[in-house]
């Protein structure tokens, strides 16, 4: 039986919104199809993890969103993206909600040929793409982490120290989707253990797009273990980052009194913990508070970009 007129149509677009970049495929291990997974920045600022720029994280960990597609013709799509906002939210330390039509900052998520997205806050509007047809809630929730500034586990500085990479194995196309982060790209203190199945760590995947010979792995642990990798939910680590990059509970104990700590996705503030209560504190004017000096300083010092001079 041939497909009628519509789903041709359908098809096309897809294919024609996929975006073109062969320099931001990753694979979904819950699939065979490749997704374009981060999207270049918006301000051209290349190669950097988010968590490190304060400007590209969400200001309180609030990231606004729109579903721009027809949720009443894709019913089944709209349910299992708002439930795996729902589970982000669960861990109360984020907060993903609608955006209204006089907010400027917020995140597209439209139908696409490849699961795409943005590593953190651009400005303005900015495009996460799902594909409806493979649809599945831990890839929802692996872009909406990149959205909210999260890059992928087996890029970090170190992994060489945890895993084998066998780029002798990987087509030329595929191999930026390897590409390690700097030293200077994470956040310097954040000090957590390597994560294997971290929601954002590649799995040791076997296709014909990525694996020259697929019958070899691409990616492998070094400690022998075999699992690598998953797109079901976050886990423990990626938790715990999660509420250190947010700077979530920072308060919680004593120890942290009369500490100073960032405040998301704006340089000019920053969080004061007394008495377990956390407290919002301002800059002097025209400072900005530095993550690493653990005050506030002048902005070349501060190392704390703001979206007008990226």
């Amino acid at each position: 039986m041939m497909p009628g007129p519509l789903l041709l149509l359908t098809l096309v677009a897809l294919c024609l919104a996929a975006p073109k970049d062969p320099h931001i495929i990753a694979l979904d291990e819950k699939s065979t199809y490749l997704e374009a997974d981060i999207l270049p920045d918006k301000a051209q600022v290349q190669n950097k993890m988010a968590v490190r720029d304060n400007h590209r994280l969400w200001p309180g960990g609030r990231l606004l969103y729109q579903l721009d597609f027809d949720t009443e013709s894709n019913r089944y799509v709209k349910d299992l993206i708002l439930s795996a906002v729902d589970e982000i939210n669960a861990e109360r330390c984020v907060t993903l909600t609608t955006a209204s039509s006089s907010d400027v900052d917020h995140v597209s998520i439209r139908l696409g040929g490849d699961y795409s997205s943005h590593m953190g806050r651009q400005g303005g509007a900015q495009n996460l793409t799902v594909v409806a047809e493979t649809i599945h809630r831990g890839s929802v929730m692996h872009e909406l982490m990149h959205a909210l500034g999260f890059g992928h586990e087996h890029n970090r500085p170190d992994r060489d120290d945890y895993v084998v990479i066998d780029f002798s194995n990987i087509h030329d196309t595929a191999k930026p989707y390897f590409k390690k982060y700097t030293s200077q790209d994470p956040v310097k203190d954040e000090q957590l253990a390597y994560d294997y199945m971290s929601l954002m760590h590649a799995t040791d995947m076997y296709d014909d797009r990525v694996n020259i010979d697929t019958s070899k792995p691409v990616i492998w642990r070094k400690d022998g273990g075999q699992d690598l990798g998953q797109r079901s939910m976050l886990t423990p680590l990626d938790k715990q980052r999660l509420r250190k990059i947010y700077s979530c509970e920072v308060c919680k104990n004593e120890a942290a009194n009369n500490r100073l700590f960032r405040y998301p996705g704006d340089c000019s503030k920053y969080i004061s913990c007394s008495n377990t209560s956390p407290y919002v504190m301002n800059c002097p004017a025209g400072l900005h508070f530095s993550l690493d000096l653990n005050r506030c300083e002048y902005p070349i010092t501060a190392n704390c970009t703001s979206l007008t001079n990226v």
